[in-house]
């Protein structure tokens, strides 16, 4: 059996701990990575979503009149005379027709703001429970 000298246990003791230390510094960067690559995934998947939604509104209140903003919450009439008000009901921006039909079009909503840009187009500005903040121009 190959006896070892003190000295070389300790340089393989060194040598084996750079080692370590350049394994964990390498698998700390790609979890952070990681974290990052997914954080931007789910801002863009949100992005996607808010972006269907007004896509929703614009094809529903098509040709609409906004009648009256408030910080969170709009109303609108539709071409047909049916009046929709979208508003932020504790998580979610909800679509509520004058009959009382409810909507959501959104869920896992922090804080939703409405300002009015001109007769017929909205901004919506959605802040999501992760703090990511999305705004959205809306043209009825």
């Amino acid at each position: 059996m190959y006896k070892y000298r003190k000295g070389s246990l300790l340089v393989e003791l060194v040598c084996g701990l750079i080692i370590l230390q350049g394994l964990a510094v390498c698998v700390d960067h790609e979890l952070q990575t990681l974290a990052t690559w997914r954080q931007q995934q789910r801002k863009y998947h949100q992005q996607q979503a808010n972006f269907v939604v007004v896509q929703h509104l614009q094809h529903m209140l098509g040709g609409g009149v906004i009648l009256g903003v408030k910080e969170h919450q709009i109303r609108i009439r539709h071409p047909r005379g049916m009046v929709y008000t979208l508003q932020q009901k504790k998580q979610a921006l909800v679509s509520v027709a004058q009959t009382g039909g409810h909507f959501v079009l959104i869920n896992h909503v922090q804080k939703i703001t409405f300002k009015q840009m001109s007769k017929a187009s909205f901004q919506m500005t959605v802040i999501q429970q992760e703090g990511q903040s999305d705004v959205q121009e809306v043209h009825i």
